[in-house]
Protein backbone atom coordinates (compact mmCIF):
# COMPACT_ATOMS: atom_id res chain seq x y z
CA UNK A 1 0.00 0.00 0.00
CA UNK A 2 1.34 3.28 -1.03
CA UNK A 3 0.32 6.59 0.93
CA UNK A 4 0.13 9.07 -1.37
CA UNK A 5 -0.38 12.09 1.31
CA UNK A 6 -1.20 12.29 5.05
CA UNK A 7 -1.97 14.94 7.01
CA UNK A 8 -2.53 15.30 11.29
CA UNK A 9 -4.55 18.44 12.62
CA UNK A 10 -5.12 19.25 16.53
CA UNK A 11 -8.93 19.72 16.76
CA UNK A 12 -9.34 22.40 19.71
CA UNK A 13 -13.61 23.12 19.84
CA UNK A 14 -13.66 24.79 22.82
CA UNK A 15 -10.59 27.24 21.71
CA UNK A 16 -12.60 27.12 18.02
CA UNK A 17 -9.49 26.14 16.35
CA UNK A 18 -7.72 23.97 14.08
CA UNK A 19 -3.72 23.20 14.78
CA UNK A 20 -1.94 21.58 11.25
CA UNK A 21 0.97 19.68 12.09
CA UNK A 22 3.74 19.30 9.84
CA UNK A 23 4.84 15.27 9.95
CA UNK A 24 8.07 14.93 10.73
CA UNK A 25 10.58 11.35 10.23
CA UNK A 26 9.80 10.33 14.02
CA UNK A 27 6.35 11.17 14.07
CA UNK A 28 5.64 9.48 10.27
CA UNK A 29 6.40 6.08 11.72
CA UNK A 30 3.83 6.88 14.19
CA UNK A 31 0.69 7.77 11.92
CA UNK A 32 2.01 4.84 9.35
CA UNK A 33 1.19 2.53 12.74
CA UNK A 34 -1.95 4.00 13.19
CA UNK A 35 -3.03 3.73 9.19
CA UNK A 36 -2.17 0.44 9.99
CA UNK A 37 -4.80 0.02 13.17
CA UNK A 38 -7.39 1.82 11.03
CA UNK A 39 -6.99 0.26 8.04
CA UNK A 40 -7.57 -3.63 10.08
CA UNK A 41 -10.63 -2.89 11.86
CA UNK A 42 -13.31 -5.21 10.18
CA UNK A 43 -16.09 -3.20 11.75
CA UNK A 44 -17.96 -0.63 9.15
CA UNK A 45 -20.91 0.44 7.97
CA UNK A 46 -21.95 1.45 4.33
CA UNK A 47 -22.57 4.60 3.10
CA UNK A 48 -23.37 6.41 0.27
CA UNK A 49 -22.64 10.14 -0.86
CA UNK A 50 -25.87 11.93 0.33
CA UNK A 51 -26.23 14.94 -2.40
CA UNK A 52 -23.86 15.85 -5.44
CA UNK A 53 -22.46 18.88 -3.47
CA UNK A 54 -21.55 17.18 -0.59
CA UNK A 55 -18.37 19.60 0.71
CA UNK A 56 -16.32 16.41 2.18
CA UNK A 57 -16.57 14.41 -0.89
CA UNK A 58 -15.70 16.89 -3.33
CA UNK A 59 -12.62 18.23 -0.97
CA UNK A 60 -11.67 14.68 -1.51
CA UNK A 61 -12.39 14.58 -4.94
CA UNK A 62 -10.05 17.42 -5.92
CA UNK A 63 -7.21 15.81 -3.52
CA UNK A 64 -7.36 12.93 -5.82
CA UNK A 65 -7.49 14.80 -9.18
CA UNK A 66 -4.21 16.30 -8.07
CA UNK A 67 -3.15 12.86 -7.28
CA UNK A 68 -4.35 11.87 -10.85
CA UNK A 69 -2.64 14.51 -12.85
CA UNK A 70 0.71 13.44 -10.89
CA UNK A 71 1.05 16.61 -9.46
CA UNK A 72 3.58 16.73 -6.34
CA UNK A 73 1.88 19.48 -4.62
CA UNK A 74 1.82 19.00 -1.03
CA UNK A 75 0.58 22.49 -0.36
CA UNK A 76 -2.51 21.72 -2.02
CA UNK A 77 -2.94 18.66 -0.61
CA UNK A 78 -3.04 20.68 2.46
CA UNK A 79 -5.39 23.37 1.66
CA UNK A 80 -8.30 20.88 1.16
CA UNK A 81 -7.21 18.55 4.48
CA UNK A 82 -7.65 21.64 6.22
CA UNK A 83 -10.86 22.89 4.45
CA UNK A 84 -11.91 19.40 5.92
CA UNK A 85 -10.71 19.80 9.31
CA UNK A 86 -12.49 22.60 9.58
CA UNK A 87 -15.42 21.59 8.77
CA UNK A 88 -15.51 19.13 11.46
CA UNK A 89 -14.33 21.48 13.90
CA UNK A 90 -18.01 23.53 13.04
CA UNK A 91 -20.00 20.71 13.20
CA UNK A 92 -18.55 19.55 16.60
CA UNK A 93 -18.63 22.99 17.87
CA UNK A 94 -22.54 23.10 17.17
CA UNK A 95 -22.80 19.77 18.72
CA UNK A 96 -20.87 21.03 22.11
CA UNK A 97 -23.52 23.58 22.13
CA UNK A 98 -26.26 21.25 22.25
CA UNK A 99 -24.09 19.16 24.92
CA UNK A 100 -23.14 22.14 27.69
CA UNK A 101 -25.02 20.51 30.71
CA UNK A 102 -22.97 16.63 29.05
CA UNK A 103 -19.59 16.05 28.43
CA UNK A 104 -19.48 17.55 24.73
CA UNK A 105 -17.58 15.91 22.39
CA UNK A 106 -14.37 14.01 22.43
CA UNK A 107 -11.51 16.01 22.23
CA UNK A 108 -8.92 14.89 19.82
CA UNK A 109 -7.09 14.98 16.69
CA UNK A 110 -7.74 14.31 12.63
CA UNK A 111 -5.39 12.24 10.67
CA UNK A 112 -6.11 11.99 6.83
CA UNK A 113 -4.60 10.12 4.11
CA UNK A 114 -4.88 9.30 0.30
CA UNK A 115 -4.12 5.85 -0.30
CA UNK A 116 -3.14 3.16 -3.23
CA UNK A 117 -3.52 -0.35 -2.59
CA UNK A 118 -1.08 -2.74 -4.64
CA UNK A 119 -4.22 -3.29 -6.91
CA UNK A 120 -4.78 0.25 -7.55
CA UNK A 121 -7.70 0.98 -5.89
CA UNK A 122 -7.99 4.40 -4.44
CA UNK A 123 -9.41 5.25 -0.77
CA UNK A 124 -9.05 8.12 1.23
CA UNK A 125 -9.10 7.62 5.09
CA UNK A 126 -10.40 10.56 7.72
CA UNK A 127 -9.93 9.61 11.25
CA UNK A 128 -10.48 10.99 14.57
CA UNK A 129 -8.51 9.72 17.11
CA UNK A 130 -7.58 10.52 20.61
CA UNK A 131 -5.11 13.38 21.50
CA UNK A 132 -1.89 10.85 21.44
CA UNK A 133 -0.77 10.08 24.33
CA UNK A 134 3.15 10.90 25.42
CA UNK A 135 2.90 13.07 22.52
CA UNK A 136 4.42 16.84 22.30
CA UNK A 137 1.27 18.57 20.47
CA UNK A 138 3.52 21.62 19.54
CA UNK A 139 6.36 19.78 17.68
CA UNK A 140 5.01 16.41 17.55
CA UNK A 141 7.77 14.72 19.43
CA UNK A 142 7.48 11.39 21.26
CA UNK A 143 8.02 11.09 24.92
CA UNK A 144 8.91 7.95 27.03
CA UNK A 145 6.51 5.65 27.45
CA UNK A 146 4.61 6.68 23.93
CA UNK A 147 2.81 3.22 22.82
CA UNK A 148 0.78 3.82 19.44
CA UNK A 149 -1.95 1.01 20.81
CA UNK A 150 -2.80 2.68 23.34
CA UNK A 151 -4.53 5.20 21.50
CA UNK A 152 -8.01 5.28 21.01
CA UNK A 153 -9.88 5.28 17.12
CA UNK A 154 -12.98 6.86 17.72
CA UNK A 155 -14.27 7.34 14.33
CA UNK A 156 -13.54 6.68 10.77
CA UNK A 157 -14.73 7.27 7.34
CA UNK A 158 -13.07 5.57 3.88
CA UNK A 159 -14.26 6.80 1.27
CA UNK A 160 -13.64 4.37 -2.24
CA UNK A 161 -12.68 6.82 -4.76
CA UNK A 162 -13.17 5.52 -8.23
CA UNK A 163 -11.14 6.78 -11.25
CA UNK A 164 -11.75 6.69 -14.98
CA UNK A 165 -9.08 7.88 -16.99
CA UNK A 166 -9.70 11.74 -16.04
CA UNK A 167 -12.95 11.78 -14.06
CA UNK A 168 -13.08 11.29 -10.62
CA UNK A 169 -16.06 10.09 -8.74
CA UNK A 170 -16.57 9.47 -4.65
CA UNK A 171 -19.68 8.07 -4.21
CA UNK A 172 -20.04 5.65 -1.28
CA UNK A 173 -17.88 5.38 2.28
CA UNK A 174 -17.22 2.69 4.91
CA UNK A 175 -17.61 4.43 8.74
CA UNK A 176 -16.58 3.03 11.96
CA UNK A 177 -18.31 4.43 14.96
CA UNK A 178 -17.35 3.42 18.29
CA UNK A 179 -20.43 4.47 19.64
CA UNK A 180 -23.49 6.42 18.22
CA UNK A 181 -22.69 9.93 16.46
CA UNK A 182 -24.87 11.61 14.04
CA UNK A 183 -23.08 14.32 13.27
CA UNK A 184 -20.55 12.52 11.73
CA UNK A 185 -22.07 10.95 9.15
CA UNK A 186 -25.15 13.08 8.67
CA UNK A 187 -23.68 16.83 9.54
CA UNK A 188 -19.94 16.68 8.71
CA UNK A 189 -19.51 13.69 6.03
CA UNK A 190 -23.15 14.19 4.59
CA UNK A 191 -23.55 10.54 4.20
CA UNK A 192 -26.83 8.01 3.74
CA UNK A 193 -26.91 4.56 5.05
CA UNK A 194 -27.43 1.93 3.12
CA UNK A 195 -28.87 -0.54 5.23
CA UNK A 196 -30.63 1.51 8.27
CA UNK A 197 -29.99 -0.28 11.93
CA UNK A 198 -33.48 -1.88 12.08
CA UNK A 199 -32.22 -4.05 8.50
CA UNK A 200 -28.96 -4.80 10.08
CA UNK A 201 -30.65 -5.83 13.53
CA UNK A 202 -33.22 -7.70 11.76
CA UNK A 203 -30.15 -9.78 9.33
CA UNK A 204 -27.36 -9.99 11.90
CA UNK A 205 -29.83 -11.85 14.19
CA UNK A 206 -31.67 -13.81 11.68
CA UNK A 207 -28.40 -14.76 10.46
CA UNK A 208 -26.62 -15.93 13.58
CA UNK A 209 -29.78 -17.59 14.90
CA UNK A 210 -30.02 -19.92 11.86
CA UNK A 211 -26.70 -21.01 12.18
CA UNK A 212 -27.03 -21.44 15.83
CA UNK A 213 -29.70 -23.95 14.59
CA UNK A 214 -27.95 -25.61 11.70
CA UNK A 215 -25.22 -26.67 13.97
CA UNK A 216 -26.52 -27.16 17.58
CA UNK A 217 -30.25 -27.09 18.07
CA UNK A 218 -30.13 -31.31 17.40
CA UNK A 219 -26.88 -32.18 18.63
CA UNK A 220 -26.08 -29.82 22.01
CA UNK A 221 -29.21 -27.77 22.64
CA UNK A 222 -28.56 -27.11 25.39
CA UNK A 223 -25.51 -24.96 24.25
CA UNK A 224 -28.18 -24.16 21.78
CA UNK A 225 -30.39 -21.84 23.73
CA UNK A 226 -27.22 -20.69 26.27
CA UNK A 227 -25.94 -19.22 23.21
CA UNK A 228 -28.97 -17.55 21.82
CA UNK A 229 -30.38 -16.28 24.65
CA UNK A 230 -26.64 -14.79 25.49
CA UNK A 231 -27.17 -13.16 21.87
CA UNK A 232 -30.82 -11.75 22.25
CA UNK A 233 -29.65 -10.53 25.86
CA UNK A 234 -27.06 -8.65 23.48
CA UNK A 235 -29.20 -7.12 21.06
CA UNK A 236 -31.89 -6.36 23.50
CA UNK A 237 -29.83 -3.32 24.71
CA UNK A 238 -29.41 -0.53 22.67
CA UNK A 239 -25.66 -0.07 21.99
CA UNK A 240 -22.60 0.26 19.04
CA UNK A 241 -22.87 -3.22 18.10
CA UNK A 242 -19.34 -3.94 16.48
CA UNK A 243 -20.20 -7.49 15.56
CA UNK A 244 -16.89 -8.94 16.13
CA UNK A 245 -16.53 -7.75 19.15
CA UNK A 246 -19.98 -8.83 20.16
CA UNK A 247 -18.75 -12.28 19.12
CA UNK A 248 -15.56 -12.22 21.00
CA UNK A 249 -17.78 -11.15 24.27
CA UNK A 250 -20.61 -13.95 23.70
CA UNK A 251 -18.01 -16.94 21.93
CA UNK A 252 -14.57 -16.70 23.21
CA UNK A 253 -15.67 -16.29 26.39
CA UNK A 254 -18.31 -18.95 26.81
CA UNK A 255 -17.79 -22.28 28.72
CA UNK A 256 -19.16 -25.11 26.46
CA UNK A 257 -22.33 -27.50 28.36
CA UNK A 258 -22.26 -30.39 25.78
CA UNK A 259 -20.41 -28.76 22.82
CA UNK A 260 -16.68 -28.97 22.85
CA UNK A 261 -14.28 -25.98 22.96
CA UNK A 262 -14.18 -26.97 18.87
CA UNK A 263 -17.63 -26.86 17.98
CA UNK A 264 -18.11 -23.68 19.39
CA UNK A 265 -14.93 -22.42 17.28
CA UNK A 266 -15.78 -23.75 14.39
CA UNK A 267 -19.11 -22.27 14.80
CA UNK A 268 -17.29 -18.63 15.55
CA UNK A 269 -15.48 -18.97 12.06
CA UNK A 270 -18.93 -19.23 10.31
CA UNK A 271 -20.46 -16.44 11.91
CA UNK A 272 -17.51 -14.14 11.32
CA UNK A 273 -18.79 -15.04 7.49
CA UNK A 274 -22.14 -14.34 7.86
CA UNK A 275 -21.86 -10.47 7.07
CA UNK A 276 -20.43 -10.90 3.61
CA UNK A 277 -22.86 -13.75 2.55
CA UNK A 278 -26.06 -12.06 4.44
CA UNK A 279 -25.20 -8.98 3.59
CA UNK A 280 -25.39 -6.53 6.93
CA UNK A 281 -22.83 -4.23 7.93
CA UNK A 282 -20.28 -5.03 11.00
CA UNK A 283 -20.88 -1.83 12.27
CA UNK A 284 -24.48 -0.73 13.61
CA UNK A 285 -26.27 0.45 16.31
CA UNK A 286 -28.77 -2.17 17.66
CA UNK A 287 -32.57 -1.75 18.01
CA UNK A 288 -33.97 -3.75 20.45
CA UNK A 289 -37.67 -3.96 18.64
CA UNK A 290 -36.51 -6.03 16.18
CA UNK A 291 -35.93 -9.03 18.17
CA UNK A 292 -39.35 -10.73 18.60
CA UNK A 293 -37.04 -13.87 19.64
CA UNK A 294 -38.22 -15.19 23.40
CA UNK A 295 -35.49 -15.95 25.47
CA UNK A 296 -35.98 -19.68 26.61
CA UNK A 297 -34.68 -21.10 29.63
CA UNK A 298 -33.84 -25.31 29.28
CA UNK A 299 -33.54 -27.49 32.39
CA UNK A 300 -32.05 -31.17 31.91
CA UNK A 301 -34.72 -33.68 32.97
CA UNK A 302 -32.31 -36.67 31.80
CA UNK A 303 -29.69 -37.59 29.59
CA UNK A 304 -32.29 -37.58 26.89
CA UNK A 305 -34.78 -35.14 27.41
CA UNK A 306 -34.66 -31.10 28.07
CA UNK A 307 -37.53 -29.26 29.35
CA UNK A 308 -37.85 -25.69 27.38
CA UNK A 309 -39.27 -23.11 29.44
CA UNK A 310 -40.29 -19.57 26.99
CA UNK A 311 -39.33 -16.20 29.23
CA UNK A 312 -42.07 -14.96 30.85
CA UNK A 313 -43.15 -18.14 33.16
CA UNK A 314 -40.69 -17.96 35.97
CA UNK A 315 -40.55 -21.15 37.50
CA UNK A 316 -40.11 -19.45 41.17
CA UNK A 317 -43.47 -17.92 40.51
CA UNK A 318 -46.80 -20.14 42.18
CA UNK A 319 -48.44 -19.97 38.67
CA UNK A 320 -46.32 -22.04 37.42
CA UNK A 321 -47.37 -25.32 39.42
CA UNK A 322 -51.06 -25.00 37.83
CA UNK A 323 -48.47 -26.24 34.47
CA UNK A 324 -45.84 -28.13 35.84
CA UNK A 325 -45.83 -30.33 39.27
CA UNK A 326 -43.36 -33.00 41.03
CA UNK A 327 -44.29 -36.68 41.82
CA UNK A 328 -41.83 -39.48 43.28
CA UNK A 329 -43.98 -42.85 43.53
CA UNK A 330 -43.31 -45.34 45.94
CA UNK A 331 -40.19 -47.19 44.45
CA UNK A 332 -38.16 -44.13 44.61
CA UNK A 333 -38.56 -42.42 41.15
CA UNK A 334 -38.88 -38.90 40.75
CA UNK A 335 -41.15 -37.41 37.88
CA UNK A 336 -42.30 -34.24 36.54
CA UNK A 337 -45.73 -33.93 35.56
CA UNK A 338 -46.51 -31.56 33.04
CA UNK A 339 -50.47 -30.66 32.11
CA UNK A 340 -50.62 -29.90 28.12
CA UNK A 341 -53.47 -28.34 25.97
CA UNK A 342 -52.10 -29.68 23.21
CA UNK A 343 -54.21 -32.58 21.64
CA UNK A 344 -51.37 -34.27 19.20
CA UNK A 345 -48.55 -33.63 21.78
CA UNK A 346 -50.76 -35.20 24.54
CA UNK A 347 -52.00 -37.69 22.05
CA UNK A 348 -48.41 -38.82 20.40
CA UNK A 349 -47.26 -39.87 24.26
CA UNK A 350 -50.43 -41.20 25.07
CA UNK A 351 -49.74 -43.79 22.15
CA UNK A 352 -46.54 -44.99 23.85
CA UNK A 353 -48.52 -46.18 26.75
Amino acid sequence: MDVLFKSYQGIDVLGNRITDRDINEEFDQVISEMLEKILGNKSEKRYEIEHAGAEVAGHVENIAKIVNADENAEEQYKEYAVLIANRLLREERRVQERMEHLNGVQKGSLIQALLRSDGGKTRYLIAKVEHLKYVDENDLVLKAGFNPEENKIWKTAIFDVDIFDDEIEVTRAKIYLDHKAVYWTDQFLELTQILNDEVNTRRAWKAIEGALKSNLQKTKPSDYFALRNAVITYFRRPRVIDYNNMLDDIFNHYEPIDASEDDIKSITELLLELPEKKNFDTNFTSKPAEIKAKIKSVFKVNSDVELVIKAGVNVEDNNISSMISTNVTPEGKRQIVITTTDDDTFNTFRRLH
